[in-house]
């Protein structure tokens, strides 16, 4: 059933999904790892026009439009006042 899964899967573009599953009774760390695998081995490459590609650009390895997909959490910056911002980046340096 899982090898049926994972190829629906992959036949819709889903990799990170598919790899996910690929070892159903692994632990959770190996299972996120083949899951990263499957998406980099199988994800389009970009296409660069002279924007950044990393960490930040128009292009992402992670989010194809696919249901499921990888994302870095961002650092949250703590001010004095018990705020927190969340959706800052840091500026690029060129």
């Amino acid at each position: 059933m899982t090898d049926r899964l994972e190829s629906f899967l992959t036949a819709r573009g889903e990799f990170f999904a598919a790899g996910w599953i690929e070892q159903p009774d692994a632990p959770l760390v190996r299972r996120a790892g083949r899951a990263l695998r499957r998406q980099l081995e199988r994800c389009a490459p970009p296409l660069w026009r002279g924007e950044p590609l990393y960490p930040a650009g128009p292009y992402s390895l992670w989010d194809q439009g696919a249901a499921l997909h990888f994302t870095y959490p961002f650092p949250s910056l703590s001010y004095p006042s018990g705020g927190n911002v969340t959706s800052q980046r840091a500026p690029m340096g060129r």
